[in-house]
C-alpha cells in the first residue's frame, strides 16, 4: 500500500537475519526477511518467514520485519522499522527466545535546517539469551527500554542532540566465537537536497556473531538502518 507523496525522503531498511558461512560449508543467507523503503513517499511494508532451518547449524521458528513511514500532524515526518526473530538456535550453543530490533525516527519540517532526524531504539530487546545452557544477562542500554522516570522527548533532544548510541557488549565463547549485543551507531552522510544540516545514518544490530571454529562465518540478527532526510 502506498500513500500520497510527501515532502520527505524516507529511507529505512529492516533485516531479520543476514550472514555467511565459510567453513565447513560455504553458504550465504542473504538479507532474510528484508523490508526497505528508499527515498520514497510514505507507506507500509512487511515480510515474514516461518520455520527456517539451515542444516543443523541455524534455525528459527519465525522472523518478520516491517517498515512504516508517514507524515504526521503539524509537519512531522515519522519512520518506524522493526525486525524480530523468534526462537533462534545457532549450533545448539546460542539460543534466544526473541530478538527485537526497533528504531523510530521523527523529523519536523521546522527543524530541517537546524538538526538531523531524531532516532531512538526504544523497544529493542533480547529475551532469554542462553549460551551453552546458561542464561546470559543482556545489558540493554538507556533508551532501549521504557523508562517512566526518564521519558524521551523531542524538545529535550533538540537542546542536547544526544543519542542513545552504544558500541555494543562483547564476550567470547570458546570453540564458538565472539558475541556482540545491542550495538547502536551513527554515521555522517553526504550533504544533499536543500538542507544545510549534514544527514545522519543510524544503524542498530541487536546480535552479531563472529564464528570461529569448527564453524567459521558471521551472522547478524535484528539489523536496522535509518537515514531519512528532507528532499
Amino acid at each position: 500500500m502506498h500513500l500520497v507523496a510527501s515532502k520527505y525522503n524516507y529511507k529505512a531498511k529492516a533485516v531479520a537475519l543476514t550472514g555467511a558461512l565459510t567453513r565447513p560449508i560455504a553458504h550465504a543467507t542473504g538479507d532474510m526477511g528484508k523490508t526497505e523503503i528508499s527515498e520514497g513517499p510514505g507507506g507500509y511494508w512487511s515480510q515474514r518467514l516461518e520455520a527456517y532451518r539451515f542444516q543443523e547449524i541455524m534455525s528459527f521458528s519465525a522472523a518478520y520485519t516491517q517498515v512504516t513511514a508517514s507524515e504526521g500532524p503539524e509537519g512531522s515526518f515519522n519512520t518506524l522499522a522493526i525486525a524480530t526473530i523468534e526462537n533462534l538456535n545457532v549450533l545448539d550453543i546460542l539460543k534466544a527466545d526473541r530478538i527485537v530490533a526497533r528504531l523510530v525516527g521523527l523529523h519536523c519540517a521546522e527543524d530541517f535546517h537546524t538538526c538531523p532526524s531524531w532516532v531512538i531504539p526504544m523497544g529493542s530487546e533480547i529475551v532469554n539469551l542462553r549460551v551453552a545452557g546458561k542464561t546470559v544477562a543482556v545489558n540493554h542500554p538507556p533508551g532501549f527500554h521504557y523508562d517512566p522516570d526518564n521519558l524521551p522527548a523531542y524538545d529535550n533532544w533538540k537542546k542536547t542532540r544526544s543519542q542513545h548510541l552504544h558500541e555494543g557488549d562483547r564476550f567470547h565463547v570458546p570453540r564458538f566465537g565472539q558475541v556482540t549485543t545491542c550495538r547502536f551507531q551513527s554515521m555522517h552522510e553526504p550533504y544533499h537536497g536543500s538542507s544545510k544540516v549534514q544527514p545522519m545514518r543510524y544503524k542498530l544490530t541487536m546480535l552479531e556473531l563472529q564464528l570461529g571454529s569448527p564453524v567459521d562465518g558471521n551472522m547478524r540478527g535484528g539489523d536496522i538502518e535509518m537515514n531519512g532526510a528532507p528532499p
